[in-house]
């Protein structure tokens, strides 16, 4: 997105608890991004929608956010910052790696323009992802070259990891009441065990789109 406005000013909007890999690209723009804060940050972890309201720019020309946090869990409220994203007219995008395939995402009811997906994270093969774009939006190619993929990724495709991931899309679709039951197990196993050998631990109030493991002493 800020390749594609290069020659006019740019402004990035992301947080400061995204995973690395949109932190280390959103630092190509040192001079023009700003981190959201978080409300209750040590508490809670999610990222405060006003916050982001608050640190739109005119030459805002993204805001990133992932949808959960890949150490704590916690979802973000992306329905509500999607919701300002369009009242402002600024493309979306969220880091959807960690919740693909179980957590629903529905594009049109968080207002998406973008979406990022790996593989590897949905028990398919290393090495291949999936980029959403809504029609409309305008991007840039990061490696020019051949027409592949639209013209926005020059290279011969990685055939069998696509079909790979494709499988485990539909995989990860029709056993994802099982796999959500079980990770919920396994999360409330954990809480119910850091309690027992940490008396004093407590798990905060948090909204019911956390994840409730999260302790504080």
């Amino acid at each position: 997105m800020a390749f594609h406005r290069r020659l006019r000013n740019v402004h990035i909007l992301t947080t400061a608890i995204e995973h690395e890999a949109v932190l280390n690209a959103a630092a190509a723009w040192p001079d023009s991004v700003s981190r959201s804060a978080c409300s209750r940050w040590m508490v809670s972890g999610r990222v405060d929608p006003e916050a982001v309201r608050a640190a739109l720019r005119p030459a805002t020309c993204l805001i990133s956010v992932m949808h959960a946090n890949n150490e704590t869990g916690v979802l973000q409220p992306i329905e509500e910052i999607g919701r300002i994203a369009r009242e402002a007219g600024v493309p979306f995008h969220i880091d959807a790696v960690q919740t693909a395939g179980l957590v629903p995402l529905d594009v049109d009811r968080f207002s998406l323009d973008l979406a990022s997906l790996s593989a590897h994270k949905l028990y398919g093969p290393k090495g291949v992802g999936a980029l959403y774009v809504r029609r409309g939006t305008r991007l840039a190619p990061l490696v020019d070259g051949g027409s592949q993929e639209g013209g926005l990724r020059a290279g011969t495709l990685n055939v069998a990891g696509i079909v790979g991931m494709g499988a485990a899309v539909r995989l990860a679709r029709t056993e994802r009441p099982e796999r959500v039951e079980h990770a919920r197990r396994v999360r409330d196993a954990l809480a119910e065990r850091l309690v027992e050998v940490l008396p004093e631990a407590r798990a905060p109030a948090i909204p019911p789109t956390c994840s409730p493991v999260i302790f504080t002493s």
